[in-house]
């Protein structure tokens, strides 16, 4: 008779334990502005035929990044459930998520959690922030001056600059030229100076706002006076980077004396 009083008294105590007192539910948008504030709306009903009252051990409305990424842990977040929930009522709780700049996909559980415990289903979305890369392309000297027979090389500097919201991905970065225009009275041989890949790379991952220095430390010059126009494109992997803003035209002027 102890026994099956036992057995009784833990079937109660498993299936109190097992049991859920809310729903929660997301609806909305799950694409992710990267940098700036997201508003994510949770509906949580309470299912049960009681109110759900504060007590000491908190009722919290949560968020639970399940991937590995640093960048995903801003979606790492909590909101208290209030004071009452009232039987089968529903409220809706808003969490502001600054959204990460590293493009992909983050796969995130939201529940309803007393304490430790989870009290409810378990809401499973994936939120993501698309790629929306932009680029600045500037060279930082525009002029110089060359001595002919004596100045072998010059060194080509260029500002790169990450203008949009997104971080850029990790990889070999290079420039590419192409000739667009030079002076009347240039060589044959100076009318191609611009017109082929320095192959020079750097390795970067530049996040929004950065910016670095692309230098190609010997380039041999054109000996012929005037203006040389050139198109650049920055190249990731040998191919050219998907960026709002590559491939910009730019201008040196070539004193020779």
């Amino acid at each position: 008779m102890k026994r099956l009083i036992f057995i009784f008294l833990s079937l109660i105590i498993v299936g109190r334990s097992s049991s859920q007192v809310a729903t929660v539910n997301f609806s909305g948008t799950t694409k992710i502005v990267p940098g700036s504030g997201n508003r994510i709306t949770v509906s949580v009903k309470n299912t049960q035929k009681l109110d759900i009252v504060k007590t000491r051990t908190p009722w919290l409305v949560t968020m639970i990044y399940k991937g590995s990424t640093q960048a995903g842990q801003a979606f790492n977040k909590t909101v208290d459930l209030g004071n009452i929930l009232g039987a089968g009522k529903t409220q809706n709780y808003v969490f502001t998520i600054e959204g990460p700049t590293l493009p992909g996909e983050y796969d995130v559980d939201i529940v309803l959690k007393r304490g430790s415990d989870v009290e409810s289903n378990v809401e499973k979305v994936s939120f993501v922030v698309s790629a929306s890369y932009e680029v600045s392309i500037s060279p930082k000297v525009t002029s110089y001056s060359i001595d002919r027979g004596r100045t072998r090389w010059i060194d080509l500097k260029f500002n790169i600059v990450n203008t949009g919201n997104t971080a850029w991905p990790e990889g070999k970065y290079s420039l590419d030229f192409v000739a667009v225009s030079s002076p009347g009275g240039a060589s044959s041989t100076d009318r191609k100076v611009f017109d082929h890949d320095p192959r020079e790379v750097e390795f970067w991952d530049i996040e929004p706002g950065g910016s670095a220095e692309f230098e190609i430390p010997q380039f041999a010059p054109p000996y012929s006076e005037g203006s040389y126009s050139f198109r650049v494109t920055l190249l990731l992997n040998g191919k050219a980077f998907d960026a709002e803003g590559n491939g910009k035209t730019v201008t040196l002027k070539i004193d020779v004396k």
